[in-house]
């Protein structure tokens, strides 16, 4: 992945109330991967311990007004989420 990012570009990644990353432009609307910056703290390690024990977590993002939900199925590599079953509230 390509490590320049643009914060305004960016998006932060949400599961169970808790922030587990920064989602990197183009922000994810379709199955496949994401490019991310995980954050050091709860929610990344929850995410974690959800696909660990099995669980498939569902997470979100705001994009100026729409909430985009969508299930976390895999951290195949370091920055990187695969993600799918998208909905936008």
């Amino acid at each position: 992945m390509n490590d320049d990012w643009e914060i305004e570009k960016s998006a932060t990644l949400i599961f169970e109330d808790l922030p587990v990353g920064a989602l990197k432009a183009p922000l994810p609307r379709a199955d496949g991967r994401a490019a991310y910056m995980p954050f050091r703290g709860s929610g990344h390690y929850q995410l974690g311990v959800a696909l660990r024990e099995g669980r498939t977590p569902r997470c979100f993002y705001e994009e100026d007004g729409p909430r985009v939900t969508f299930d976390v199925l895999d951290i195949p590599e370091y920055g990187v989420l695969l993600v799918g079953n998208f909905s936008v509230d």
